[in-house]
């Protein structure tokens, strides 16, 4: 799943720069960190798309990314990150709060694509 590992990537990004922006007070990667919060959502919008059109390509694990299949307020949701998203930009967090977070949502997208494997018939994907 491909769109899956796209949004993984992304997140990692943002994670690094989050990471900047709190180690330097925000003097300079504030931009960088703004543009990749928009790079990650237009990849949730994407993988969430995908599983709009084809919510057997993940098996169970998709319906935790389906519109309103997750909670707000889950540990790892997209609502968690995005109270997150803008904390960091106030420098109202910390690095490891940061850190947390986003582990946990790419944890979820890592389950949501080993379960890929086996409902596409690709084993690459499991």
């Amino acid at each position: 799943m491909q769109r899956c590992t796209d949004l993984i990537d992304e997140l990692q990004r943002e994670r690094g720069l989050g990471q900047l922006v709190l180690s330097t007070l925000g003097e300079s990667h504030t931009a960088a960190l703004q543009e990749q919060f928009q790079l990650s959502r237009e990849a949730e919008t994407a993988l969430r798309l995908h599983l709009q059109l084809d919510p057997h390509s993940a098996g169970d694990a998709a319906m935790r990314l389906a519109p309103h299949g997750e909670q707000a307020h889950e540990p790892g949701s997209a609502g968690e990150l995005e109270r997150l998203r803008r904390r960091v930009l106030l420098l109202q967090c910390s690095r490891q709060e940061m850190f947390e977070t986003y582990c946990r949502r790419i944890e979820g997208l890592l389950a949501l694509a080993q379960s890929a494997g086996p409902a596409s018939g690709d084993p690459g994907l499991g």
